[in-house]
């Protein structure tokens, strides 16, 4: 095997489970195993505790070789939390972007920087640089920092520059742009309306200044673009393609019309976008030859390696191709270092990281109407996801001075929470991957519109509403839209998050609110 062959699995980061790692010896070996035989690049990290995470760290990157260490890549979007119980959890980027205040979004960024490195992570998949510009995607939502480029643009960037300026590789995602879309891309192939005019206008400006400011890696994303990809000269296959899979998109406009010279990562290939049309081992070498740098996730590493090497054998693979991917990838390797997880310093991080979580979430409360706290209930729903759970008791413990009575439900089997106008409404809602449910399922969005319809009815207001995450549930509620004006809730506080910090500046302000009158 030639030393450039050799240098195929480094074009792989399959996704590794840290508590597996550390509780099962035959999966353990699997893992180890990629590094020695395949000599795969790196690792996306899933799992529950510092320990394990730090475990799976030490022990891969020991048999890793001393000139080409492992990189170990997470989704820290809002920080360590998003996949571990460890860390800060910051409000999310919308939230960020509401403060209104570029300089916090760089702060974020440094901080969680920070935290990955002290666990042993040197590459995140964030920002985010989508511009959520349909209320409705099931996916992005809070997750952007806004729902025009100029936002999205203002503070991804700086949110960016936090990161890399703590040497953590920072990646702007979704290529060429998810937020235009109703179609989660882990369920199915999201398609994305519009030539180039639409995405120079609207998708692209957060790519292009991340690209201008330095960002070292973009991540690809399982959407299909195909005016877009007409103008790019796609031909009639080519067009319906996920950008992940298209060369069009991935070569032609990101790496040669806009230039960017980093390292090109697909989104997770184990997603249904991609696995409901195509093999795992197809996918690999498309994805190669479209023009990415790094196959992340792909189900099965072992197939996608040999499809790579039978690619290279049969010559689709070219020695240029391998040659230019793996200056790339030596360069975001040499920028991050090798660093050994640091747990003492972890939780020194911690406790120095959370008023910046605070003041973040008390800048982006807004608030608007009159609120009349006296005599109130407040009802609390959730989707019955442990962690809304765990929020919703945290804020009943926070407020259980102020309110006549407090409840909490879980939405479950089409029933509605019996409200009236003396009620103030609290709904965690945040946007998730891999749910399925129909416009027919009773959803959140769909228990707000059945609500909105029940007040319009009665020709009576809402005491109050309070958004935990989603901000757009509100459009929902108010169902009657020549009447909205009248029946709107009294008051409706949005927090762009549902983080403990946005919980904890919310109750603060309803406290504020209520002891000023």
């Amino acid at each position: 095997m030639s030393p450039e062959t050799n240098f195929l699995g480094q074009f792989l980061m399959p996704r590794l489970d840290a508590e597996a790692f550390a509780d099962d010896a035959a999966y353990r070996e699997r893992m180890i195993r990629l590094v020695r035989e395949q000599n795969v690049g790196g690792f996306c990290m899933f799992g529950k505790h510092a320990e394990s995470v730090a475990g799976a760290v030490r022990s891969l990157q020991s048999v890793a070789p001393i000139d080409l260490p492992l990189i170990f890549s997470v989704d820290c979007e809002f920080g360590l939390p998003m996949r571990f119980q460890c860390g800060t959890e910051f409000p999310d980027a919308m939230a960020i972007a509401h403060t209104g205040d570029t300089e916090l979004a760089r702060k974020a960024g440094e901080a969680i920087a920070r935290e990955m490195r002290a666990l042993g992570l040197t590459w995140n998949f964030a920002p985010v640089a989508d511009v959520n510009s349909n209320p409705d995607n099931p996916i992005i939502n809070t997750r952007s920092f806004g729902d025009d480029p100029e936002t999205a643009s203002k503070f991804a960037v700086p949110f960016m520059l936090g990161l890399q300026s703590e040497r953590v590789v920072a990646t702007a995602k979704h290529f060429p742009g998810h937020g235009d879309t109703s179609v989660d891309s882990h369920r199915a192939l999201p398609f994305i309306e519009g030539g180039l005019k639409h995405f120079e206008e609207t998708e692209l400006p957060p790519f292009r200044n991340a690209i201008a400011a330095g960002v070292r890696s973009v991540m690809t994303g399982h959407l299909a673009a195909p005016d877009l990809a007409d103008e790019f000269g796609a031909d009639a296959i080519e067009r319906d393609l996920p950008a992940t899979l298209s060369k069009p998109l991935t070569s032609t406009l990101l790496r040669n019309t806009l230039g960017f010279g980093g390292v090109i990562v697909t989104d997770a290939m184990e997603m249904r976008a991609i696995r409901n049309a195509f093999g795992d081992a197809d996918a690999t070498v498309k994805a190669f030859l479209a023009g990415a740098d790094v196959v992340l996730m792909s189900p099965n590493p072992d197939t996608a390696y040999d499809a790579l090497m039978q690619a290279s054998r049969e010559g689709k693979i070219s020695l240029g191709d391998i040659q230019s991917r793996s200056h790339r990838i030596r360069a975001i390797k040499e920028f991050a270092g090798t660093i050994h997880p640091d747990l003492d310093r972890l939780r020194e991080l911690e406790r120095e990281h959370k008023p910046l979580a605070l003041e973040i979430a008390k800048k982006a409360i807004e608030c608007t109407g009159s609120a009349d706290l006296r005599g109130t209930s407040l009802m609390i729903v959730t989707d019955g996801t442990k962690d809304a759970l765990l929020k919703a008791e945290q804020l009943t413990r926070n407020l259980s001075s102020l309110f006549h009575s407090i409840q909490s439900i879980a939405i479950a089997g089409g029933l509605l929470p019996e409200i009236d106008d003396h009620t103030v409404l609290a709904v965690f809602h945040r946007a998730r991957g891999y749910v399925d449910a129909t416009a027919t399922e009773w959803t959140v969005p769909r228990m707000m519109r059945e609500l909105g319809a029940q007040f319009a009815d009665r020709n009576t207001r809402l005491a109050g509403l309070i958004l935990f995450g989603n901000p757009y549930l509100d459009r929902h509620f108010a169902l009657a839209p020549t009447l909205a004006a009248t029946l709107a809730p009294n008051f409706i506080l949005k927090t762009f998050s549902e983080s403990r910090a946005s919980v904890e500046m919310a109750a603060q302000r309803l406290l504020d609110i209520y002891n000023t009158q």
